[in-house]
């Protein structure tokens, strides 16, 4: 019998020292610009719950209501580098995407992105709620 092997079968993926030191500053840039964003997004998100409470019984137009208005705006501001931080992920899942799961890269992408993935709608259901509460009719 006659067994044909494809090329590299037998080989496990892997990233040169450059790639992994590439990948690592960069992971490490999105990982602290999350830490950031969860920061500021703490912070805004303490402020918009209470000015929402606010201005659940003022009327729209209300100086209540327009403080609102501004919380959920700082809030959105907080929360907008989420989006780019995930945007800049894909390279990195790309790259890693071949190496085998139990890969140290591989798990720092997806635990990244994970975070980063939550965080996302955590904070867009929080904007929806707050829109939905200051909409009222």
């Amino acid at each position: 019998a006659r067994t044909i092997s494809a090329p590299g079968e037998g080989t496990t993926p892997s990233l040169s020292k450059d790639q992994r030191a590439s990948l690592s500053d960069d992971l490490a840039a999105n990982e602290k610009a999350l830490a950031a964003a969860q920061l500021d997004i703490r912070a805004a998100e303490a402020e918009l719950g209470p000015a929402v409470k606010a201005a659940a019984s003022a009327p729209i137009g209300s100086e209540a209501w327009s403080v609102a208005q501004l919380k959920l705006s700082r809030f959105d501001q907080a929360r907008s580098p989420l989006s780019e931080i995930a945007s800049r992920m894909a390279p990195a899942r790309i790259m890693v995407d071949s190496l085998p799961d139990s890969d140290p890269s591989r798990a720092r992408v997806a635990a990244l992105d994970r975070e980063t993935e939550a965080l996302l709608q955590r904070t867009a259901a929080t904007a929806d709620s707050a829109n939905r509460a200051l909409k009222r009719g």
